[in-house]
């Protein structure tokens, strides 16, 4: 049986300046395999692993609303071989913005996992952030 893995939540919003918050795994048929993570902006959301639960740390935002997403996987040979992959959306709100403002970066968010499951299509994503 090939191992599997569950991530909850499967997204995480953060205020512009915020705290740690933590990604719950679930892994089934996974002798000899352990939990790891990557971020897509390692610099502005930091993943750490202890056990099965992931923490992603923001750093304070000064800046415009981002996002980026966390890889949380099973690996048998520490990180070089990923298996049973799930990604988890991270925005966090601009310096100075509103709750709605975070509201609409999550919508965005879950927006371009929707459209973009299994599918390359970051070049209209990206111009549909910036407005074109």
């Amino acid at each position: 049986m090939q191992p599997t893995l569950s991530v909850n939540p499967t997204s995480l919003s953060f205020a512009a300046k915020d705290q740690a918050k933590t990604i719950a795994c679930t892994v089934a048929n996974a002798d000899g395999y352990t939990v790891g993570a990557s971020s897509s902006d390692p610099a502005n959301f930091a993943a750490s692993v202890a056990g099965t639960t992931v923490t992603v740390t923001p750093t304070e935002n000064t800046g415009s609303a981002r996002n980026a997403t966390v890889t949380v996987y099973l690996t048998n040979d520490g990180g070089a071989t990923k298996v049973a992959a799930k990604t988890v959306a991270v925005t966090q709100a601009a310096a100075g913005g509103s709750a709605g403002d975070l509201l609409c970066a999550r919508a965005l968010v879950r927006l371009r996992q929707r459209l973009c499951d299994g599918v390359a299509c970051g070049g209209f994503l990206a111009r549909v952030e910036r407005n074109e």
